[in-house]
């Protein structure tokens, strides 16, 4: 009896140590598993932050497309695709018209065709008082079209002898096809 319950637990603790050692195994196993769904966790919260970076930029870009859009149509407006001589001409006028100067004369010149633009030359002349001439030079400068002072020619005189006289031969610029 003794042989039998002696194979008996040689028998158990057999089984014991194999059902042991497959636990291990098994132990072993998951833990492999935990460590990949730990990287792979790890990987996609990483691309999320990336996508929820991109995500803000797009937001970003989106909120600011008003302001990109007001650019554009500003940008297109300095170097219009057409001579636009008629809205130059009103351009100027109303430089004239803020400043308190008076447009004389107004006068195109021969175009000269560039790489990427054409050239409009033009001279121009206007009679008002020191300073309203300044402020007109000021908003040439800034104003709504493109425009290059090649000369500015001030004299005192004009109808007004207390006023000046500026003979102003300028470019204006619009985009080639």
């Amino acid at each position: 009896m003794d042989k039998k319950l002696s194979g008996n637990n040689t028998l158990l603790v057999a089984l014991g140590v194999i059902a042991l050692l497959l636990l291990l195994f098994l132990f072993y196993a998951q833990l492999g598993a935990l460590k990949e769904a730990r990287v792979a966790l790890q990987q996609e919260q990483q691309a999320f932050d990336l996508a929820q970076n991109r995500l803000q930029e797009l937001l970003q870009i989106r909120d600011q497309a008003v302001y990109f859009e007001d650019q554009a149509e500003s940008m297109e407006r300095l170097l219009p695709t057409e001579p636009e001589e008629d809205l130059l001409m009103l351009d100027i006028d109303t430089i004239c018209q803020d400043a308190g100067v008076e447009l004389k004369q107004i006068r195109f010149e021969k175009r000269v065709d560039r790489k990427d633009y054409t050239e409009m030359p033009l001279k121009m002349t206007f009679e008002g008082g020191y300073y309203s001439i300044l402020s007109l030079l000021n908003q040439m400068q800034e104003g709504p079209r493109a425009l290059r002072l090649d000369e500015v020619k001030v004299v005192q005189g004009g109808q007004n002898q207390s006023g000046l006289k500026a003979d102003i031969t300028a470019s204006a610029f619009y985009a080639a096809r």
